[in-house]
């Protein structure tokens, strides 16, 4: 739990306009797979740009559900966790929740909207694979995108893809600015 809340709530929607993805997502959830009931737990969040997702497998489960919890409680489960015993205990209805941490309870009240259809928008059965050195990836996009970065901290660039090569131009029309790598592709242009 630790972990999938370190990893998925740098995507939480900050602007109070889009309340239903205001909040960290939790899907408890069970399918059946090759004749085994299996049981998971995933943790979404999106501003609407980007989509966060970490899977708990094998998680002991009496229900299934969904809920949103807001933005603004998160660090504070996120804190209690370190100071928590072995078993963290959710317990919640269509609007409320409550998480035993063991030596602490946290009661809230759940955000009362759908949250999207996360599943929607996760490619499915990937053709194509780049390889590329993760290193100097980071570094060109720390390059290209410094012409554009704006006030509130958007990166906007524009990646051409070919067998053996990546090129990076801004997506800004002045100050214009590119970069190029060495690559692996596989899958086409």
């Amino acid at each position: 739990l630790n972990s999938a809340i370190k990893y998925t709530r740098d995507a939480i929607y900050a602007n109070e306009a889009r309340y239903h993805i205001n909040g960290l997502h939790f899907h408890f959830k069970e399918e059946e797979e090759e004749g085994e009931i299996k049981k998971e737990i995933d943790v979404v969040s999106t501003d609407g740009h980007r989509l966060s997702l970490f899977t708990i497998e094998d998680a002991e489960l009496n229900c299934t559900g969904k809920i949103t919890v807001p933005r603004k409680l998160v660090n504070d489960i996120f804190k209690e966790l370190e100071n928590a015993s072995v078993e963290v205990i959710f317990y919640f209805s269509n609007n409320n929740l409550k998480i035993d941490f063991g030596n602490t309870i946290i009661t809230t009240k759940l955000i009362d909207a759908e949250f999207p259809d996360y599943n929607r928008v996760i490619p499915k059965n990937n053709d194509k694979t780049l390889i590329i050195n993760a290193k100097k990836f980071k570094d060109a996009v720390e390059r290209v995108s410094s012409v554009y970065l704006t006030i509130t901290n958007e990166i906007g660039i524009r990646l051409k893809i070919s067998k053996d090569r990546v090129e990076m131009t801004s997506v800004k029309d002045i100050n214009k600015a590119y970069d190029e790598m060495d690559a692996e592709f596989h899958g086409g242009e």
